[in-house]
């Protein structure tokens, strides 16, 4: 696996840690990072709100956060979809963000990410939609060890990227990433659960 080196696989028992109830007794496996980094810095264009945001702008929330295009044929409509699931469990839950990358800098401009959001109903109060250059946003996947490259397969779309959703905690580091990419229900169901215990807990 492509993490391996850089990530140790555990087994996170988050009822012992953020003392799950009734309605949310679940075990979580993710992968860890061995020594937890920063958020790398990074500034992109905005679909909504201001031009342009930082890592800075989500300081003090749990960030869930992909890579995506919007003419992606394959895994990017699941990983959308439970984005959306993940919006609409946590609403009206302060403290938590979603953000979803385009690695396809030609075609994703403002606008077309501004129909995808619309397609996915999102409340971009919460979920950001991004773009930037290749360099950019390549340059910041390698840095989160999330592998995105160009494809020439006609299946692909153009790319071939994983479907990982990258955890990052208020104190902007990079501490999880869910198993089974962000396309698993399961997963994103223990993924909600543990971002909603620990939300309002807080």
């Amino acid at each position: 696996m492509m993490m391996t080196k850089y990530l140790t696989l555990l087994s996170l028992i988050l009822w012992m840690l953020v003392g799950c109830d009734k309605e949310c007794d679940v075990e979580i496996t993710a992968y860890q990072f061995k020594d937890p980094q920063p958020l790398p810095s990074f500034t992109l264009e905005s679909a909504f709100g201001q031009p342009t945001v930082s890592q800075e702008d989500f300081a003090n929330d749990f960030v869930v956060l992909d890579f995506f295009f919007t003419s992606c044929p394959s895994i990017c409509p699941k990983m959308s979809r439970n984005m959306q699931r993940i919006q609409q469990e946590l609403k009206g839950i302060d403290g938590i963000s979603l953000v979803s990358i385009s690695i396809d800098e030609r075609r994703d401009d403002i606008h077309r990410l501004r129909e995808y959001a619309a397609l996915y109903e999102a409340d971009t109060s919460t979920w950001s939609f991004l773009r930037g250059s290749r360099e950019d946003v390549f340059g910041l996947a390698d840095a989160l060890k999330i592998g995105v490259l160009e494809s020439d397969l006609p299946t692909s779309g153009g790319f071939d990227h994983s479907g990982t959703f990258i955890v990052v905690t208020p104190d902007q580091k990079v501490t999880y990433f869910v198993t089974g990419d962000g396309t698993e229900d399961h997963e994103v169901d223990d993924l909600i659960c543990f971002l909603k215990q620990t939300l309002t807990d807080r």
